[in-house]
């Protein structure tokens, strides 16, 4: 049930080309030159140049009540170069199978050869690392970042090669309309969290407005809350059969998981460890996401808001949720009211 993302990764630059064959993208300077804002780690510095607020991302339409923020950012690695043994570039440091070593009379070689090379800045998943956050929520990078200009998306990577190498390239997400205090979080914990405000107070944008959580609980890696619910005619595309409706749930969950002493994402698959309890005692098991996915990702530090749905008699209007975790399941009301129990035990 559970998986956590590989924290980005630095590598040594001995082959330019070696870095580039890997298709990581690459970023096309802009003439945007000062920074609104900026923060960096021990291993990035990221500025931000441009905010743009939009009804969608490279022609794809927010959701409703949804509106897109798109930011150019620039980023500059600042990894300090390190002094490597040139043999190790150039391959073994004794190519006369230790006869030098013989006719030296047993004598220490000469001092090593050292080289500077710099250390590449990559970032392999950037949906796992990077996050808009606004009302005490974080948001995930969309996919539609890809068709911007410079754009990233969340599985593309990209790199900074050299020390001192600059990158610029836009990222999008969708926020409630309307929402003034943000921020944006690049969580690395192996160089350090970035915070670069984006608009309005960033200072509250990490704040959570009072919440009244229809129900709430916890799993040993997970903290949840149901935010609300509500039934619809069609998820993901497809129309509900006569009969039937869709029961979509919002949840709130911030993750307690520690991975190698790092915080790390919690994903977990709706199809298989989430269900809906209805009157009578039935049970149906989550769908896919809105956009076909199996998984659904919970953030540490911050929670993270994800919307699970269920298919349902259209009959009914009281619901519990359990989701199953490592070392337990946690029950909860998807609804004001609980189910009905079934009217007599199940006897075999």
């Amino acid at each position: 049930m559970w998986q956590f993302p590989q924290s980005h990764t630095t590598r040594l630059l001995v082959v330019a080309g070696m870095l580039f064959a890997m298709s990581l993208h690459t970023a096309v300077a802009a003439d945007i030159t000062e920074a609104i804002s900026a923060g960096s780690n021990k291993g990035v510095r990221i500025e931000l140049l441009e905010v743009v607020r939009s009804d969608g991302i490279a022609g794809n339409r927010a959701p409703e009540g949804m509106e897109a923020v798109i930011l150019l950012t620039r980023w500059e690695n600042i990894l300090p170069k390190q002094s490597v043994p040139r043999a190790e570039l150039e391959g073994s440091a004794d190519r006369t199978y230790g006869a030098g070593e013989l006719h030296s009379g047993g004598q220490s070689p000469e001092p090593t050869d050292m080289v500077e090379v710099d250390v590449a800045y990559q970032v392999h998943q950037p949906g796992l690392h990077l996050w808009l956050v606004s009302g005490g929520e974080t948001y995930a990078l969309r996919r539609e970042s890809t068709g911007l200009p410079n754009g990233i998306g969340p599985d593309d990577p990209f790199a900074v090669a050299h020390f001192g190498e600059q990158k610029e390239v836009r990222f999008g997400w969708f926020v409630p309309i309307g929402s003034q205090d943000l921020e944006l979080r690049f969580l690395d914990y192996d160089n350090g969290r970035v915070v670069v405000p984006v608009a309005g107070n960033a200072a509250n944008a990490a704040l959570a407005p009072a919440r009244s959580p229809v129900d709430s609980g916890r799993l040993q890696e997970l903290e949840l809350a149901v935010a609300g619910s509500k039934f619809a005619d069609r998820w993901g595309g497809t129309q509900a059969p006569a009969g039937w409706r869709y029961l979509v749930v919002e949840l709130l969950g911030k993750s307690l998981e520690m991975q190698a002493g790092k915080p790390a994402l919690v994903y977990m698959d709706p199809t298989r460890y989430v269900w809906a309890i209805g009157d009578g005692g039935f049970v149906r098991y989550g769908l896919r996401t809105q956009e076909g996915a199996n998984n659904i990702s919970f953030t540490p530090e911050l929670p993270h808001r994800q919307s699970v749905a269920f298919l349902v008699p259209d009959k009914g209007d009281a619901f519990r949720i359990g989701i199953r975790g490592r070392n337990g399941v946690l029950s909860l009301r998807a609804t004001a009211a609980d189910p009905a129990p079934p009217a007599a035990p199940l006897t075999v």
